[in-house]
């Protein structure tokens, strides 16, 4: 399978790409989950939400725009102010509280009290951002980049908008486009013709493995 993420959403294709070990975790608490007291149920979603393996079923990932340090848009005043707005599932801070009652005293708890909202992962000083960035794709996937800048200024402070060009460039890639465009880039021609070629390109590397068995007769 090929995932493509956008923006945001390229972290989470990441996610299905990395092993990411107990690096989130360890953002939250020095104690191992198994040393927290908690109920089965929490501890699932826990275990679930901060630790990543690669999906065995994806051989490629292709981000777009992806924020892979962070955006510098999340640390302005307007990001500070939309990050106040959302409101976080009563489910998972009531998921929050548990561990923080139940663990009263436990020094090492560090972040429980007050969840990070997707704004707030988003600055780039943030750990939760720092974090997959650090992370290599896992060996047998494939990765490529479609990175957008809107003018023509040098690639270290060139940006599209939203996205400096050093956030979204990643090391180790198998290709990467620069096109000419804003931040909402998967509309844009040439991000629409590089996608098709790189998806075109998986086929012809799987079509061995897609082809029928021969028949004997």
């Amino acid at each position: 399978m090929v995932v493509i993420g956008h923006g945001q959403g390229g972290l989470l294709t990441k996610l299905t790409a990395v092993d990411s070990g107990d690096r989130f975790w360890k953002l939250s608490t020095d104690r191992t989950i198994d040393e927290l007291r908690m109920n089965a149920e929490t501890r699932a979603i826990l275990r679930r939400s901060a630790f990543f393996t690669p999906e065995p079923f994806v051989g490629r990932v292709i981000f777009v725009c992806m924020p892979h340090r962070g955006s510098h848009l999340a640390g302005m005043t307007l990001g500070r102010l939309a990050g106040s707005l959302v409101s976080l599932p009563s489910e998972l801070t009531g998921r929050m509280l548990e561990v923080v009652t139940l663990n009263e005293g436990a020094l090492a708890l560090r972040s429980f009290e007050k969840l990070p909202t997707s704004i707030d992962n988003m600055a780039p000083s943030s750990g939760f951002i720092r974090t997959p960035a650090a992370l290599p794709i896992a060996p047998g996937i494939a990765a490529n980049s479609i990175i957008a800048v809107d003018d023509e200024d040098a690639l270290d402070v060139a940006s599209d908008g939203v996205v400096l060009y050093s956030s979204a460039h990643l090391e180790g890639v198998e290709s990467e486009k620069i096109i000419h465009s804003g931040h909402s880039a998967q509309g844009n021609p040439a991000a629409i013709e590089e996608i098709r070629r790189i998806l075109l390109l998986h086929l012809q590397e799987s079509a061995p493995a897609l082809s029928p068995p021969e028949r004997t007769p």
